[in-house]
């Protein structure tokens, strides 16, 4: 698929389950943006596994009181695309995390 186009796909996800979020919704998560990602490039199974490997660094990295939490959902769609784009899961998953880290700058 094209790059532009998967950048236009994701954009609008990650608007669209923003708005959704603050309704009650509760459709931004990892996991569930990890499938769209996936979806986007043609890979929903890659997604998936990117998109729970975030979901359960989540459980370890966040801290509560106060602190930044990191932004995993960003981490799974860039880690996706990542991934597929370099056929590596690792390479995907390392990507994840640093961006996911990263976001919390931002």
């Amino acid at each position: 698929m094209n790059t532009i186009l998967v950048a236009l796909i994701l954009g609008l996800w990650s608007g669209v389950s923003m708005v959704l979020n603050l309704t009650g919704l509760g459709v931004r998560t990892a996991l569930l943006s990890g499938v769209i990602a996936g979806l986007a490039v043609g890979d929903p199974g890659l997604g998936f596994e990117i998109g729970a490997t975030c979901l359960l660094m989540s459980v370890g990295f966040y801290t509560y009181g106060g602190a930044t939490v990191p932004d995993y959902v960003t981490g799974a769609m860039f880690g996706t695309v990542v991934a597929k784009a370099t056929g590596s899961y690792d390479v995907g998953l390392a990507t994840a995390a640093t961006l996911s880290l990263l976001m919390t700058q931002f």
